[in-house]
């Protein structure tokens, strides 16, 4: 796999990872502005859940990156 698509790959599923936090977020709002986030006691660790992941994710592209700017 090329450096080029292997940053793609990474992009992608930053972009992936910060629409699940988006559309995770909404829904969990949504559910608290009903009063049904009680009968979801765990709705609110989706979200932070796929914050980390999508930190992570972006994490890793900037790294490579980085490293391939150092390499060329």
């Amino acid at each position: 796999m090329s450096q080029r698509n292997n940053l793609n790959v990474h992009l992608i599923a930053e972009r992936f990872w910060l629409g699940v936090v988006v559309v995770s977020t909404l829904i969990t709002l949504w559910w608290w502005y009903n009063d049904e986030l009680a009968d979801r006691e765990f709705a609110p660790f989706l979200p932070a859940i796929a914050l980390v992941w999508y930190l992570f994710r972006r994490y890793l592209r900037k790294r490579i990156e980085k490293n391939s700017d150092d390499s060329a």
